[in-house]
């Protein structure tokens, strides 16, 4: 994928990816509070269903439930990846 390319895509997704975050933002989930988190787990769940191999909802009692995705990419082998973290 040129830079362009990759450019356009990210101006494509700019707005759901918003989207996305301000719905996690809003949502109220302190460490600590188990159905609160355990809501927040089923949420981000449910959102990475299009896109997970396996999605892992392993349930910790009163502490909120932890979720594991596995994403298995499709890139030719040798295929260059980009994963971006952003962290502002």
């Amino acid at each position: 994928m040129q830079a362009n390319e990759m450019l356009d895509y990210f101006r494509q997704q700019q707005e759901p990816t918003l989207n996305l975050l301000r719905a996690l933002v809003e949502r109220e989930s302190p460490s600590g509070d188990g159905a609160r988190l355990d809501t927040l787990a089923q949420f981000v769940a449910a959102e990475l269903r299009e896109i997970a191999d396996e999605i892992e909802l392993m349930p910790y009692p009163g502490k909120g439930t932890n979720l594991l995705a596995r994403i298995r990419g499709t890139h030719a082998q040798g295929e260059k990846q980009l994963l971006v973290v952003w962290n502002g």
